[in-house]
């Protein structure tokens, strides 16, 4: 069960957000706190797995009791709920794990909560998740989001004229930032330049097959879409990989 904390000084927003949480099955909402200072005594006591905390509370506000409650208790996640995106970088200082933009749309709080419930998850089973900052997560602009994705569900970029086409096993994000500026923020032990025009995560790759001369296409395991790879990058990418 993920415990699910609300921090919004809006009964109305607050409502809407219980709501949908409430619909998503495995999830408990524990309370519902109005200001920052309610909100950090109602995380060392209730011991939630996420706190969705808005910026504009009253007394202490949101960001500043992010940066509190993760004194306290560094494993919660913490996920920003808000109508003004330019607190984004400043919520990424704090390592917030998602960055959401009111008014809330039922699908981004659902895939929001999905992801939370995933890593949880995988943590219990045992299984790695990387927590460096490089392979942490990436902020991706979008044309109406703010997104922060986690770079090991990132399969492929692809550039597409003047947008770059993020692909993960589930969805597509279309941002305005260069491939090359994507390749930087990027973790390079897991991603790989392998043509001018993509990027791809090498832990996906399947196989390579010929696309023409001396062009070759890569096959990912989890998603159809291919991406091309010039001749001359094979061996770099063999060899990386072995």
């Amino acid at each position: 069960m993920l415990k699910a904390l609300i921090c919004e000084d809006q009964l109305e927003n607050a409502l809407c957000l219980k709501d949908i949480l409430e619909r998503i099955e495995g999830v408990e909402v524990l309370g519902h706190a109005e200001d920052g200072m309610s909100a950090v005594a109602m995380a060392k006591s209730l011991s939630p797995d996420v706190v969705f905390m808005d910026i504009g509370l009253p007394g202490m506000d949101g960001l500043s009791a992010i940066e509190v409650i993760k004194g306290i208790a560094p494993d919660i996640f913490t996920v920003i709920t808000t109508a003004y995106p330019e607190y984004a970088l400043d919520a990424y200082r704090l390592y917030v794990y998602d960055y959401i933009v009111k008014p809330y749309d039922s699908t981004r709080v659902i895939r929001t909560v999905t992801n939370i419930m995933k890593i949880i998850e995988d943590r219990t089973r045992g299984i790695r998740i990387p927590t460096n900052k490089r392979v942490g997560r990436i902020v991706i602009k979008t044309r109406d989001e703010i997104i922060f994705l986690n770079q090991h569900e990132i399969v492929m970029v692809e550039r597409d004229e003047a947008k770059s086409c993020i692909h993960t096993v589930k969805e597509v994000f279309e941002t305005y930032d260069s491939l090359s500026s994507l390749e930087e923020r990027l973790d390079r032990d897991m991603f790989f330049r392998s043509h001018r025009g993509y990027l791809v995560n090498m832990h996906y790759v399947d196989r390579i097959v010929s696309y023409g001369r001396k062009v070759y296409a890569i096959k990912f395991k989890n998603i159809k879409k291919e991406a091309l790879i010039s001749y001359s990058r094979i061996n770099d990418l063999e060899a990386l990989i072995s």
